[in-house]
């Protein structure tokens, strides 16, 4: 005979079943409000491709959530109505064995519905927990500049949210070249470094550009990982392209995960709209890790060609020898000139890239103050070969609040007090304003220098004018200057200053300047009193556009769409300048590092144009030019020619015997634009071809 069950233990146990349903029932609007108050930090900027991602899973989790609800209240009904029955009857439960069974298949029914609901709240809180690294790595993308740091983040955001136990992002180090370990975690050894790209499968998702999941160990063996049984132990591995816009330059490899558990295709959705956010930021990263390479070049150049000043001040110091000075000029010139080049092209591609970077006040900086150091760079080329510089109209009332805004803050630093007295009728004169605030700059640092520690410490700038020319006049307490030394102030390494980093060249490329403008510049001076420096400018009337001129301004396309062009430069970070902004009016760009390199390939293909550095070792532009005009010249029909000194009277004399254009280094973008549309001009066949094409 069955054995009676007590009612107390059966309404204890129904009781425990109702109150752990009730609870969870309950719980479910709390995850749904969860995922929706993710929604905000989510969608956080413009809305984009990842915001309506964001979007759509988020409703995704809340129609699955309102599913599940309305399923548990659909089961649970019947079921509370036969509980309720049983807890009615508490002596009948032998007399009644169906309905005994009827309750314990609800209840069966209840725990799978349970467990259902259970890894659907897991699913649904990975959901959140992946929106939420969406999120956070949007914002952490604006924020690290640093390459392996950026991918250090990406890497360690992307394990969490894949529960996996083992990452690594690998990059290809150039075009067909190896790959390099940057981020990698759970490893151990660590394993960053370079390593051989048949080790990896990643080196086939980098060549496809398409992503590889294995989802269990047959999965493992088809994707070939059965080669090496340490390296793809895991029965489950999810490797995923990284692009950007030059391509796939790199993989995210994640393998081993939490429980032993497969990757799905929802992780690989993930990662991809993940890397996708990276790409742009990676970007910006390697230009930026590129031109910090190029400023740390700089400094380096300018500590040794300090050394060489130096050297060669020490050998010229009673000498008059101008033409060796030139030579020292225009060799130091051309060799800061390769890296401002970077430094002030990828500043500006910086700036006209990120519209967040417009406001980075010191990226702006850089670029601003390449520029500066652009102008002094080209002022010692002019006085080195005493060239006759482009001029265009300058307003002098502007170029000096330009000199003194930016002298301002260090002279108040000093105690000493900056003026102005200026004409507010002052007509405009040509030349390059650039020059005329080199010159104001050497003279001001002149009047500080000469500033005594007591008494009045004040320096004033006008300007003025008449029928027939125009004056800037800057004046100082100071020292004055003694009688003795007056006819020697504008003598080359002339100073009266004992530390070696005054060079004695101030005034003397001040007065360079000024007479290349057909200008004067005076010196009156009183010995306790101060200093009066008067620069005087001829009234010239701007020149009429020559036909030359007016035909550059005829209307040329914008865009070079399908066309091909080689960059050829020994300064990679110059010749990849080049390409970065002939692609951003459609050209196809490939790159060569050398002379010979060029030659090669100029011989076997073809391109529309070639933008090739004058200067370089072994096989310069100069012998390439001469060599593929022997043997091939449609190879140089459309060529020009990049330079550090533009002003080099060999240059020069190359370029106009065979009609070819220079473009002085440093450059910006429009520079180079300008230089490539006058060289199409020429051909108006190859502009319709273009233009047809489009």
């Amino acid at each position: 005979m069955q054995e009676k069950v007590p009612p107390a233990t059966d309404r204890s146990i129904l009781k425990r079943i109702l109150f752990r349903a009730s609870l969870i029932a309950c719980g479910l609007p709390l995850l749904i409000a969860a995922a929706l108050l993710a929604l905000p930090s989510a969608t956080r900027g413009q809305l984009g491709w990842p915001t309506v991602l964001t979007l759509s899973v988020t409703a995704t989790c809340s129609v699955l959530g309102l599913y599940l609800l309305i399923e548990i209240l659909f089961r649970f009904f019947p079921l509370s109505k036969g509980l309720k029955r049983l807890l009615e009857s508490t002596d009948d439960g032998a007399e009644h064995p169906s309905r005994m069974t009827e309750v314990s298949k609800k209840i069966d029914t209840l725990g799978m519905i349970t467990e259902d609901f259970r890894q659907s709240a897991l699913e649904l809180h990975g959901l959140i927990r992946q929106l939420a690294t969406l999120g956070e790595v949007t914002e952490l993308t604006s924020r690290i500049p640093d390459l392996k740091g950026l991918l250090g983040v990406v890497l360690r955001k992307a394990l969490m949210a894949t529960r996996a136990t083992k990452g690594t992002i690998l990059v290809q180090e150039e075009e067909g070249g190896g790959l390099h370990v940057l981020a990698a975690e759970g490893w151990s050894p660590n394993i960053v470094g370079p390593i051989d790209p048949a080790d990896t499968l990643a080196s086939k998702v980098i060549a496809t550009g398409k992503p590889l999941l294995a989802l269990d160990e047959e999965g493992v063996l088809a994707a070939g990982g059965a080669n090496d049984p340490h390296r793809y132990a895991s029965s489950s591995f999810l490797i995923m392209p990284l692009s950007t816009t030059r391509g796939t330059i790199g993989a995210l490899c994640l393998s081993e995960r939490v429980g032993g558990a497969s990757f799905t295709d929802h992780d690989q959705q993930f990662l991809a709209a993940l890397l996708a956010q990276v790409g742009f930021a990676m970007e910006n990263a390697r230009m930026i890790q590129q031109m910090r390479e190029a400023m740390n070049h700089l400094e380096e150049t300018v500590h040794r060609q300090e050394t060489l000043l130096r050297d060669a001040r020490r050998k010229v110091l009673h000498a008059n020898r101008l033409s060796e000075l030139g030579q020292l000029i225009a060799g130091v010139a051309h060799e800061l000139n390769n890296p401002l080049t970077s430094v002030q092209g990828y500043a500006q591609l910086l700036l006209e890239r990120d519209e967040a970077a417009r406001d980075n006040r010191w990226l702006r900086t850089v670029f601003d103050e390449s520029t500066r150091a652009t102008a002094i760079v080209r002022n010692l080329l002019n006085f080195a070969h005493e060239s006759s510089p482009g001029t265009s109209p300058a307003d002098l009332n502007e170029v000096v609040e330009t000199v003194v805004r930016l002298r301002r803050y260090d002279l108040r630093m000093r105690n000493i007090d900056i003026s102005t007295d200026l004409d507010p009728s002052l007509p405009a004169v040509m030349g390059e304003p650039a020059r005329f605030q080199q010159v104001l700059l050497n003279l001001i640092n002149n009047s500080v220098q000469a500033m005594p520690p007591e008494g009045a410490r004040k320096i004033r700038l006008g300007t003025t004018h008449s029928d027939q020319e125009v004056s800037i006049w800057i004046a100082d307490t100071g020292r004055g200057i003694p009688e003795d030394i007056r006819d020697k102030v504008f003598e080359p390494f002339f100073t009266t200053r004992t530390d070696l980093a005054h060079t004695g060249l101030g005034l003397t490329i001040s007065r360079a300047i000024i007479e290349d403008l057909g200008g004067a510049l005076d010196i009156l001076s009183v010995e306790g009193q101060g200093t009066r420096v008067t620069i005087r400018l001829p009234l010239v009337e701007a020149p009429e556009a020559t036909a030359e001129v007016r035909s550059l301004l005829a209307p040329l396309p914008l865009r070079f769409d399908h066309l091909f062009a080689l960059s050829v430069d020994d300064e990679p970070a110059n010749a990849e300048l080049v390409a970065s902004i002939l692609q951003e009016i459609g050209f196809r760009v490939e790159i060569a590092t050398s002379g010979n390199d060029a030659k090669t390939r100029l011989l076997h293909e073809s391109f529309d144009l070639v933008v090739c550095d004058l200067r370089m070792p072994q096989m310069d532009g100069r012998l390439l030019f001469r060599d593929l005009k022997r043997t091939r010249p449609s190879s140089i029909k459309r060529i020009l020619f990049t330079t550090g000194d533009v002003f080099d009277p060999e240059a020069r004399l190359f370029a106009q015997n065979n009609q070819l254009r220079l473009v002085a280094k440093p450059f910006v973008k429009e520079d180079l634009l300008a230089a490539v549309r006058e060289v199409f001009a020429r051909e108006p066949a190859i502009l319709r071809h273009v233009a047809g094409r489009r």
